[in-house]
């Protein structure tokens, strides 16, 4: 079956940054990228941020510095930290990991001072910052995604129900049981799927538990 792309309305997102030459950083969300959310791993800039960590001595990590700083300090080391945990690039669980929830926190509360700030440290919390938009973007789109096939399906269940029993006959695609069937997307609407008959199968509820967004 030849696949579909999933387009949507353009949306632009502006950061300003004054050390960036005050230029607006502007993206445009026309597809949407269910496996990294628009932020694939992006080796170059990650040794950017332990080359700039590096070069920030221990002593000057606290004390006389302001606090955007440090918080910009502590946004990228969670950053390298939360990416040698996730190296597989799943951007929804790295995101929305304790080590960068907080240090985003931290970042969003002193962004006047990162933002205007021109040490590396801030610039380099500003990219971040930049592609965590981009992720919010395309997560939120994945979950407008996510509940129109939902209720579609539901609205439709009965006709569905009707021709998979016809297709492939009342029983689990898996194990074969006539217990406790459910419609299920062959593949998940969080990967991308839409509800269509060639996208619609019976498991019972252990599999389709056990499939999961797989």
């Amino acid at each position: 079956m030849k696949s579909r792309k999933i387009t949507l309305e353009p949306v632009i997102l502006k950061v300003e940054n004054q050390e960036l030459g005050n230029e607006m950083y502007e993206y445009k969300l026309t597809e949407i990228d269910f496996i990294t959310f628009g932020v694939p791993p992006d080796l170059e800039f990650l040794k950017e941020v332990e080359d700039t960590l590096a070069a920030f001595p221990i002593s000057r990590r606290v004390g006389n510095h302001e606090e955007h700083y440090i918080a910009a300090y502590r946004l990228l080391f969670g950053y390298k930290f939360v990416w040698s945990l996730k190296a597989n690039g799943h951007i929804r669980q790295f995101f929305q990991c304790g080590g960068m929830q907080s240090g985003l926190r931290e970042v969003f509360n002193t962004q006047k001072g990162v933002y205007s700030s021109s040490h590396k440290l801030c610039i380099l919390a500003v990219k971040i910052l930049q592609e965590y938009s981009i992720y919010q973007q395309h997560w939120d789109a994945v979950r407008r995604h996510i509940k129109t096939q939902r209720q579609l399906l539901n609205s439709k269940y009965k006709f569905y129900t009707t021709e998979v029993e016809k297709r492939d006959g009342y029983f689990c695609r898996s194990c074969k049981t006539f217990e406790d069937l459910q419609l299920d997307h062959i593949k998940p609407v969080s990967r991308g799927g839409i509800t269509e008959l060639a996208n619609v199968q019976f498991l019972c509820g252990d599999c389709n538990r056990a499939k999961s967004n797989h």
